[in-house]
């Protein structure tokens, strides 16, 4: 950063601005050599070299400084409005409180200076590098950043409203409680960025990289995360509520608490993904991989799992209870979807709809799936022991050897499952619809209560 302290000092007169230059003569504007001039409103600096000199304060609006040579330059609180530093080298240059707006800062060196404060409205700053400088609590609302670089920049506390980050490279930097509110940042590379606390509302990131980033307690709603790298990210309380993440990256991404409320998931890869009591109410996950995603306590109230994978899945207390139509019977959909090995140990899902569903050797002991609908489902070595399955529907659906013991099964419809080696001990069934097969080749009954209401002794 410019140390304002060892600034060479600069004349005010009435009829102009005089630099004085360090370091013995240069040529003016004029091809004069000399070690100062006199800078005139709408006067050409165009090339020149400015280093270390101090212009603190001054009014250096609308001038041309293309080119420049303005390393160590201090600029604090300057007046450079709709300046032109188009390809400027002011690296390390003091600009905190500067007045930069509609600046034309296209291909402009700033690397480690500090613009802390400044007012950069509506500038453009297009391929500008800005790598490792502080722009903490600056106004960049409708900015152009289109390709910028900001590596390992501090952005922190910063106003970026509709601007354009577009093709932005963004490692590493510090965004926190940044206002990113419907800003195009499309293919930005924000990866290990520190984006937490950031206001995302309608911000456009499709294909961005925001691997092992920070997203914690940031509000992203209707954002559009489309194909984004989210992978190892923590997002923990994020709250992207109608957010569209269709097709985006969050293996082992950290969505603890999440308010995902009808988000659009579809096709999203979340496997290993952490969503404990995450809010997937109405949020559309068709076809998401949620391979050994830990779903507990997650609430998955009228969300669409049609064709989704959740194979070794934790989805313990989870609640699956329909509540907003998604499908013709208004509950969650989870037809087709792959629950093999899946733990759904009390989690709650009646009126789910699990046609077809994969769920060999998943555990659903204690689950509520009253009026589930569950015909031509794989349940083969499920355990069910004690599950609620009143009125749930199982037909031409593959029991064998499940574990049912003591499991509620009053009215259920069981005609065309097959229940060979499947263990009904102590299960209820009172009421249940069978056919003359359904209970050939059970491997226990013991003290059942069958479909007439008799109770089958030892």
């Amino acid at each position: 950063m410019a140390n304002t302290s060892a600034m060479p000092s600069t004349l005010q007169p009435e009829s102009g601005l005089v630099i004085v230059l360090p370091g013995g003569p240069v040529r003016d504007p004029a091809g004069q050599r000399t070690n100062r001039f006199r800078f005139e409103p709408g006067q050409s600096l165009r090339g020149v070299n400015l280093r270390g000199v101090n212009l603190a304060n001054v009014n250096l609006a609308g001038a041309n400084l293309t080119q420049s040579k303005l390393g160590g330059v201090n600029l604090f609180q300057a007046n450079l409005g709709r300046i032109n530093m188009e390809y400027a080298n002011a690296y390390r240059c003091n600009l905190r409180m500067a007045n930069m707006v509609e600046a034309r800062l296209k291909r402009a060196v700033f690397s480690e200076s500090d613009l802390a404060g400044a007012q950069l409205k509506g500038a453009d700053l297009t391929e500008a590098s800005l790598s490792k400088s502080s722009l903490t609590g600056i106004h960049l609302s409708k900015a152009l950043l289109t390709k910028s670089d900001m590596t390992g920049t501090d952005l922190s506390r910063s106003d970026l409203t509709k601007s354009n980050l577009d093709g932005a490279r963004m490692t590493s930097s510090d965004c926190s409680h940044v206002n990113f509110t419907a800003a195009k940042m499309r293919k930005t590379d924000l990866s290990r960025a520190n984006i937490s606390h950031a206001q995302l509302s309608d911000a456009d990131l499709t294909g961005s990289d925001l691997s092992s980033a920070v997203l914690d307690f940031s509000d992203a709603p209707r954002a559009n995360f489309s194909g984004v790298d989210f992978s190892r990210a923590s997002m923990r309380e994020v709250k992207a509520v109608a957010a569209n993440f269709s097709k985006a990256d969050l293996q082992m991404a950290d969505l603890s608490d999440a308010d995902l409320t009808g988000a659009n998931l579809s096709g999203v890869r979340l496997v290993e993904a952490m969503l404990p009591w995450a809010n997937l109410t109405r949020a559309n996950l068709t076809k998401a991989n949620l391979t050994e995603a830990d779903l507990s306590w997650a609430i998955l109230s009228g969300a669409n799992l049609t064709g989704a994978v959740l194979a070794g899945a934790n989805l313990s207390w989870a609640e699956m209870v329909g509540t907003k139509k998604v499908d013709a019977t208004g509950n969650t959909v989870l037809d087709g979807a792959n629950l093999q090995k899946a733990d759904l140990r009390s989690a709650r899902m009646h009126g789910a709809s699990l046609v077809g569903a994969l769920l060999n050797n998943a555990n659903l002991n204690q689950a509520n799936l009253t009026a589930a609908n569950l015909s031509k489902a794989e349940l083969r070595s499920a355990q069910l022991s004690k599950a609620d399955l009143r009125q749930a529907i199982f037909a031409k659906a593959q029991l064998t050897g499940a574990n049912l013991r003591g499991a509620d099964l009053r009215e259920a419809d069981l005609r065309g499952a097959n229940l060979t080696r499947a263990n009904l001990t102590g299960a209820n069934l009172e009421g249940a619809k069978v056919d003359a097969k359904t209970l050939i080749g059970v491997e226990s009954l013991i003290d059942a209560t069958l479909p007439d209401g008799t109770i089958q002794p030892e």
